[in-house]
């Protein structure tokens, strides 16, 4: 959502601005430990090529995808956190 993302972009330090396959993407610093964020739009197609070129882009140790799960897991409700511990 645009609200979330609009909220750490603000909060970096030393921010860059980069236009990849028509997504844009922020880079920098949050308390020195470094983040890259996207929006992404709407749907498990656009998760799966913003995560994919974050990967090939910035190498994350960690990889945080906002709001995708209730369209693979019917049983989820509105605020769970699934976390991933294998792909």
């Amino acid at each position: 959502m645009d609200v979330e993302c609009e909220y750490l972009v603000a909060q970096m330090k030393d921010r860059r601005e980069e236009k990849i396959c028509g997504y844009i993407f922020y880079d920098g610093e949050i308390d020195g430990v470094p983040l890259a964020v996207v929006r992404c739009h709407v749907g498990t197609v656009n998760a799966a090529v913003c995560t994919t070129l974050s990967i090939e882009r910035y190498s994350p140790k960690c990889v945080i995808i906002e709001r995708t799960s209730g369209a693979h897991i019917p049983d989820l409700c509105k605020n769970d956190i699934v976390i991933a511990d294998r792909i």
